[in-house]
């Protein structure tokens, strides 16, 4: 017991005014310098677990609960929240929500501002945990001028700062490409090593942390069905992934004429640096294409050139036959279904139903609320309609989003790391949709890191986007050819 430092035992909580109960007699131990994961569908628990261990619960949601959860050997619920804070770290899905300072050495350095910390304690500290998450040359860098992948670390420079013995990351690894997934993670597991850490990630990408996780906890309706070495675990979601879904079926007609077509297309941000050059490829109507690539090479700022958001610098994309570079958004709207990384970033209204059907009442699609009941039920969140998106999951928002867009029919459907917190079963129900929705004609474009999506379809058609450049490919590329230039890192 001198190494533990998280005792869960026989655990049930139910939010308030709730019947039933969310967690149902969860029972798990953590020690010092292990890893920990956790994963389960989406609804099962994870995420109101995660609230009981870093104090949410009870001391800000209320509601009622059974048995103990105790952070070295104090119950959590006995213990003030400014101490909660200090023993246990937290990295939320999107860093965007933690990332509160302009300046990276600024942002780390928050919490122990809070505590009142002396000047050259903090300045010590900051320095420590970026030189532990690999970002020391960030210092100085502004928030505003990250990628995905380094907000990610910043946040957990801040988490670590206040030297907590609980780290808990939710999907590290979601806006990463596999080789930036496999590094953050082998940082993570080196840091629960070298300083005692008990570290939880919570990932639906269970593949991933197949070698370096420690043990699995599995939840599913609140109750542990899993709890066990990792290798037991990848077997639990084994039947998840048998799914094959075929690409070379007869196209059909379409009403939309040219599909997506760059055409020599370059795209220069404000300050000089080119995110896109010189891409020319054509996907056609009834016709599903990947973008991948490593993380910041360009794939989201191809998809913002489909619906005006950005405007080549230099040639054409032209969008069912219209010159994106003479049309106004509304129109380019209209065509285009386009799906951001970030669902906070779409999310507008106090339901999802309202959410949904938005666009198609915008457009003139008749009935617009049986229709927008409809594209719910394709994405298994019609049990959500009457709930406030900012209330929900990042993977059911990624839905509503997807959803969203669907619900006016667009000819061209452009998502944006469309897989991002879905389970195995949603995953899966994404991948028949986008089949039925390309046996339908219409020409779907989707960036994504996430390999083994992609690898469930027979005979994909792969675009490779490194550097701001585009090349076709119809092989699979390795981890290792993910990893930025100069970078050798094993």
């Amino acid at each position: 017991m001198i190494d533990s430092v998280l005792n869960v035992k026989d655990f049930w909580y139910r939010y308030p005014d709730a019947e039933e109960w969310i967690l149902n007699s969860v029972n798990l131990e953590g020690n010092k310098g292990e890893m920990l994961l956790i994963a389960g569908p989406s609804g099962c628990g994870k995420s109101t677990l995660m609230k009981a261990i870093v104090g949410l619960i009870p001391h800000v949601y209320g509601g009622e609960w059974k048995g103990s959860i105790a952070v070295g050997g104090r119950a959590v619920a006995e213990m003030p929240m400014d101490e909660v804070v200090r023993s246990v770290g937290y990295v939320s899905q999107n860093p965007d929500n933690q990332i509160v300072s302009t300046v990276v050495r600024e942002d780390v350095a928050f919490s122990m501002q809070n505590f009142g910390f002396e000047f050259e304690e903090m300045v010590r500290r900051v320095d420590w945990a970026l030189s532990a998450m690999k970002i020391s040359d960030l210092k100085w860098r502004p928030t505003l001028e990250l990628s995905d992948g380094q907000k990610q670390r910043v946040a957990l420079a801040g988490a670590i700062v206040l030297r907590p013995k609980i780290l808990i990351v939710d999907e590290p690894t979601g806006f990463l490409d596999p080789w930036a997934a496999r590094k953050i993670l082998r940082i993570i597991r080196e840091l629960s090593v070298q300083f005692g850490v008990f570290s939880i990630i919570v990932e639906h990408r269970v593949e991933l942390l197949g070698k370096i996780a420690d043990r699995a906890l599995i939840l599913e309706n609140g109750r542990a069905s899993y709890y066990g070495n990792v290798d037991g675990a990848l077997s639990h979601f084994q039947t998840s992934q048998e799914l094959d879904v075929r690409l070379d079926r007869l196209m059909p007609e379409s009403s939309c004429e040219a599909g997506v077509r760059f055409d020599h297309a370059y795209y220069r941000h404000p300050n000089g640096n080119y995110a896109v050059k010189d891409a020319s490829f054509e996907i056609m109507p009834g016709e599903l294409t990947f973008l991948v690539g490593p993380n910041g090479s360009g794939k989201s700022t191809l998809l913002r050139l489909l619906n005006g958001v950005y405007r080549p610098s230099d040639g054409r994309v032209l969008v069912c036959g219209v010159d994106t570079r003479k049309a106004r958004v509304t129109e380019l709207s209209r065509n285009v279904g386009l799906v951001m990384q970030n669902p906070d970033h779409q999310l507008f209204t106090e339901k999802v139903i309202y959410e949904i059907e938005t666009g198609a009442k915008n457009f003139g699609v008749e009935n617009p609320k049986l229709r927008a009941i409809a594209v719910a039920k394709a994405l298994n969140i019609e049990h959500l309609l009457d709930r406030s998106p900012i209330t929900l999951s990042w993977g059911e928002k990624k839905r509503v989003c997807i959803a969203s867009s669907l619900a006016w029919d667009p000819p061209v459907l452009a998502l944006d790391e469309p897989t991002v917190g879905q389970d195995p079963m949603n995953k899966a129900g994404m991948a028949r949709l986008l089949s039925f929705l390309v046996d339908s004609g219409k020409t779907i474009i989707v960036a994504t890191h996430d390999t083994e999506f992609v690898k469930r379809f027979i005979h994909p058609r792969i675009i490779h986007v490194v550097a701001a450049r585009v090349e076709e490919t119809r092989e699979f590329i390795n981890d290792a050819d993910w990893a930025p230039a100069g970078d050798d890192e094993e």
